[in-house]
């Protein structure tokens, strides 16, 4: 079931989070690969790949929310997971 949970969070605290957050940082590498390096998954893993998320928020006045997406039943991989938006880098 879809829903929408409101909470203390709006679009000026969001800001203000982004705001607070160094960019010293934003190119660095994240994934599993390295959080999790001894993962028996990951040492038959093909090479890395670009990719990217977005994460909308919705600034509805008081009140902000994040929009995500639910993937298609059908797909090979993720299928009907909830998830951000984006993927491979165009």
């Amino acid at each position: 079931m879809d829903q929408v949970t409101r909470g203390p969070f709006s679009a000026e605290d969001f800001r203000a989070r982004v705001a607070a957050q160094p960019l010293a940082h934003a190119a660095d590498d994240y994934g599993d690969h390295r959080f999790n390096p001894g993962h028996p998954r990951l040492k038959l893993a093909k090479a890395l790949r670009d990719a990217a998320v977005l994460i909308p928020v919705v600034d509805h006045g008081r009140d902000a929310t994040v929009l995500l997406t639910k993937r298609a039943e059908k797909l090979r991989n993720h299928s009907g997971q909830v998830a951000f938006p984006g993927g491979t880098i165009d």
